[in-house]
């Protein structure tokens, strides 16, 4: 193994004390190491649902049905509970930008529908 210097040991040992924090920080939170591989697969299913919810709430409203909004209206908040919790700005940025365009919509086509 090629010799990096003199500081090549410190260096490793720096990056394994830093390993070891951010392993602490995530057990910190309360997660054992099941929990680790749960985590990922919980957000992954609420994404599918997100998703499904959104997909469904726009074929409703192809079909002009007002519940197509409610789906993406719960289909956005699924997004912006990904987002809190991956900690994620442009999730909550652009659901919340999703939401108003279908608050808005929901209520201009109640407008003209009455």
């Amino acid at each position: 193994m090629p010799q990096y210097g003199a500081g090549s040991d410190t260096v490793l040992r720096s990056a394994r004390r830093r390993m070891a924090g951010v392993e602490g920080r995530y057990n910190s939170l309360g997660y054992d190491n099941k929990e680790k591989i749960m985590a990922p697969f919980l957000v992954d299913m609420l994404g599918h649902v997100g998703y499904l919810s959104i997909a469904l709430g726009m074929y409703l409203i192809t079909l002009k049905n007002l519940w197509g909004f409610a789906f993406r209206f719960f289909g956005e908040v699924v997004w912006l509970v990904i987002g809190l919790m991956l900690g994620m700005s442009s999730l909550l940025v652009w659901g919340g930008i999703f939401m108003g365009i279908d608050i808005y919509g929901f209520m201009k086509w109640r407008k003209e529908n009455d």
